[in-house]
């Protein structure tokens, strides 16, 4: 996840564009996100995001004569991209797996559009920049072509011609011109390079992106599918009597060390049986609320 980045608040500035809608939401929300996590208040966590998602995704708008309509959509589908992260991860603890794995899904769905549009929206950038480096160092020698020039009419005082006294007048003329934007094409000299890296290297973490939720995804439809099959083998599809079984076996909770590892199993078992008892004491207690 690449959200507004240091080179993400850098071509948003350059191109004028401010950030808004489901960016602009994200960079807000994110800190208050992370402290519900690691409070284990993940149904609050759900609520909030889940309150002002869109039913679906939105459609990635480019305008070729407006980079910033792409710009807008690829940092809103990285937005989304990292709510459904969030979801997915507050899931996996609340117990809620089959939900995890349908917001990981959806995560990467959104990865691989913005990957298939991403070389439509960044390329016209990183072509400007390219081309900025290159207009600015033409610029600065034929400002150093100009300047030498005047140095030499200048040097010849009253030997000089009508035609030489025509340029000077002329360069003195451009001299204001020249010397605003001097500093522009030297900063553009300097930056180029360094702008249209860090922008391929978002480009190429982009479509990486791609792949990364895969494994997760795997790992929890392994889980949930081994589940149902023991709950089927073993206990007649019956799912409370496989949650009093799980818990009736104390080293279930016993061996996990952290907290987070009991909520989460806990989380599961209610999920599967919400009327347990005795997996709702057991809650309630790590989490203090008893």
């Amino acid at each position: 996840m690449k959200i507004l980045s240091t080179v993400a608040l850098a071509v948003l500035a350059c191109t004028g564009l401010v950030a808004q809608s489901f960016a602009q939401r994200f960079q807000e929300m994110q800190p208050e996100l992370d402290s519900m996590h690691q409070a284990m208040e993940y149904k609050a966590l759900i609520d909030k995001i889940e309150a002002f998602m869109p039913p679906a995704i939105p459609a990635f708008d480019i305008d070729a004569e407006n980079p910033d309509v792409g710009l807008a959509s690829f940092y809103d589908f990285e937005a989304l991209q990292s709510f459904h992260v969030y979801l997915g991860r507050a899931y996996a603890m609340y117990g809620h797996l089959e939900s995890a794995g349908s917001n990981f899904k959806k995560a990467e769905e959104i990865a691989r559009l913005n990957a298939t549009e991403i070389d439509g929206v960044f390329g016209p950038i990183i072509q400007n920049w390219n081309n900025a480096g290159e207009m600015s160092k033409k610029a600065l020698e034929n400002l150093e072509t100009i300047k030498k020039q005047k140095e030499e009419i200048e040097a010849k005082g009253r030997r000089q011609s009508r035609q030489e006294r025509e340029l000077l007048a002329r360069i003195k003329e451009r001299e204001p011109f020249f010397d605003e934007n001097a500093p522009i094409w030297q900063a553009n000299i300097e930056r180029a390079p360094a702008m249209v890296e860090q922008l391929n290297l978002l480009v190429s973490a982009t479509k990486e992106d791609t792949g990364k939720f895969a494994p997760a995804i795997a790992a929890l439809e392994a889980d949930v599918k081994s589940e149902g099959e023991m709950i089927e083998t073993k206990f007649g599809g019956d799912k409370a009597k496989y949650v009093e079984s799980v818990i009736d076996t104390k080293e279930n909770l016993t061996s996990l060390t952290t907290q987070e590892d009991k909520v989460k199993f806990l989380n599961r078992l209610l999920f599967l049986d919400p009327q347990n008892k005795e997996v709702k004491e057991q809650l309630d207690s790590i989490l203090g609320k008893s």
